[in-house]
């Protein structure tokens, strides 16, 4: 009997392929934390959709709208309505309530944790909401008993005039969500950090080399333009990576410390934490963000000046025979400088306007990494220090407005104030085999994995 032929097994293909979750955040990695952005409602919510907001049905017109409260809290039902009276952007809603929160069909919203200057900690509940413009929304209901009763509050407010035990703790901060140079938002037209790459082609980014030491790997727990933190235009471009306190921070590059804060301990869910955070700011020598690149880039300018000097010579020529042939001997030699001036000139000129174009393309604009959410008193560095790339900075932890620790990194290209973020990549190295390695450059997305040196798994 002829042997039986053996089916050939096939490979398992182990390399996942990146796929961005909704929002490019990991609501796990923000506990107590729950996010609405309009129009996407979650199932949790009161009303499955936002409402136009209407001043008339509030006895109100268009000349004193603007005492509609923007938080508003139901006094019989203990509703939580926002609502957002502008008419051309976004509004942005963090707040915190020392109280349990219930959702729709009394579903009770989770809590998480916040800590105070001297390390103590107390329960909480948050709420992200982003709301387009001229909306309302109910979002909840507050539980009157508050979760730290022997616990100040940062605002007093009663539930019930007559109640003592119903002071409503809660604190907000709201802020409009204004449109990139792009036109779109972070909350609504976040952009897939596959596109964000492939745009890379047309307009360079900085690629930098993985910010954290250790053998890792860590996990992205939120993305560029990710909806939690990362949808205004400071912080568009950031990416959030999750580490153990303590971890050590690395410089992405040679350069100058140009801003070190490390000396506050607050952190947790609280709003009023957006506000507090520790950090450091590296200032990144000219091109080192990219060296391969720009090594290619200055040797197009250079092929493009050769070539522009050539072209300048072949003018020149030409223009000075058109004189000899036109004038006399006398007349020609004089010409001929005056039209040899000129035409110097304006070659000067052509050539810095190129100059300037050539420098915008090979990256010479400065570059500014900054580093937050860094540990209490871990800096090792100070304002104008000279690192080199691969150094210690610092140690990572949980400070700010931070729910689990993590590191957040932003790149800038300009110091200016409230400075908006620009897209960026991180490279590693592959190993495809015994010896064969392979350059990968990616952008870190919210559930992946990251090892410091290979880059994704």
């Amino acid at each position: 009997m002829p042997g039986k032929k053996k089916k050939k097994k096939k490979k398992k293909n182990n390399h996942k392929k990146p796929q961005q979750l909704p929002g490019n955040y990991i609501p796990e990695a923000f506990p107590g934390c729950h996010l609405i952005h309009d129009p996407k409602i979650p199932s949790w919510c009161l009303e499955s959709e936002s409402e136009p907001f209407n001043p008339l049905e509030f006895g109100l017109d268009d000349t004193n709208e603007h005492l509609m409260p923007e938080i508003s809290i139901e006094p019989e039902s203990n509703v939580v309505t926002l609502t957002n009276l502008s008419k051309t952007h976004q509004k942005s809603f963090f707040i915190t309530f020392g109280h349990a929160l219930l959702g729709r069909k009394n579903q009770k919203l989770s809590t998480g944790i916040w800590r105070n200057e001297d390390g103590n900690r107390y329960k909480c509940t948050t709420l992200v909401v982003v709301l387009q413009p001229r909306r309302l929304l109910e979002v909840c209901r507050v539980v009157p008993t508050r979760l730290n009763p022997n616990v100040s509050v940062w605002s007093a407010t009663l539930l019930e005039k007559e109640d003592v035990d119903s002071v409503l703790d809660l604190y907000s901060t709201i802020s409009e969500v204004k449109q990139d140079q792009n036109g779109a938002t972070g909350a609504t037209g976040a952009t897939s950090a596959t596109s964000i790459l492939d745009a890379s082609t047309k307009k360079r980014m900085p690629s930098l080399p993985f910010p954290l030491g250790g053998a890792g790997p860590y996990m992205c727990s939120q993305g560029q333009c990710g909806c939690f933190t990362h949808f205004y235009n400071q912080t568009k471009y950031a990416i959030d990576l999750s580490c153990p306190i303590g971890t050590k921070v690395l410089a992405v590059g040679n350069g100058t410390i140009i801003n070190v804060k490390d000396n506050v301990t607050v952190g947790g869910i609280h709003s009023a934490h957006l506000f507090q955070w520790n950090s450091i700011m590296l200032k990144l020598d000219d091109q080192e963000s990219n060296p391969k690149e720009d090594a290619v880039q200055k040797d197009d300018v250079n092929k493009k000046k050769a070539v522009q000097e050539k072209e300048a010579v072949k003018i020149e020529t030409v223009k000075i025979e058109d004189v000899k042939q036109k004038d006399d001997v006398q007349k020609d030699d004089v010409q001929k400088d005056d039209v040899q001036k000129e035409e110097k000139e304006k070659e000067d000129e052509k050539m810095k306007d190129e100059k300037k174009v050539i420098d915008n393309e090979t990256g010479e604009a400065s570059i500014y990494v900054e580093y937050v959410h860094i540990g209490c008193k871990s800096a090792v560095v100070k304002v104008g220090d000279r690192v080199r790339k691969g150094d210690v900075l610092c140690t990572s932890g949980d400070v700010g407005f931070c729910p689990t620790p993590h590191l957040h990194l932003q790149v800038h290209d300009t110091m200016v104030d409230n400075a908006p973020t620009i897209p960026f990549t991180l490279h590693g190295t592959l190993r495809s085999g015994d010896s064969m390695m392979k350059k990968v450059r990616y952008i870190p997305i919210a559930g992946m994995q990251y090892d410091p040196v290979q880059g994704p798994l």
